[in-house]
């Protein structure tokens, strides 16, 4: 299947700044309690071209060629 009729169901957010108010949001919510998810930071999606959040670490840097 073409990636461009392939959908996200994740929320998506159409800019980055937006993904990070609502990341900054969501880290609020879980130190006062009423969040129970542990997002840690957001990505470009390379199948809706929007920003998403995510609680999955960085992955490693790939060794020099």
């Amino acid at each position: 299947m073409a990636d461009r009729f392939k959908r996200c169901t994740k929320i998506g957010y159409r800019t980055e700044r937006d993904a990070r108010v609502a990341l900054v949001e969501a880290i609020i919510a879980k130190n006062r309690g009423r969040n129970q998810r542990k997002e840690r930071r957001v990505y470009e999606c390379p199948i809706c071209h929007r920003w998403h959040l995510t609680s999955q670490p960085l992955p490693p840097p790939s060794p020099p060629a």
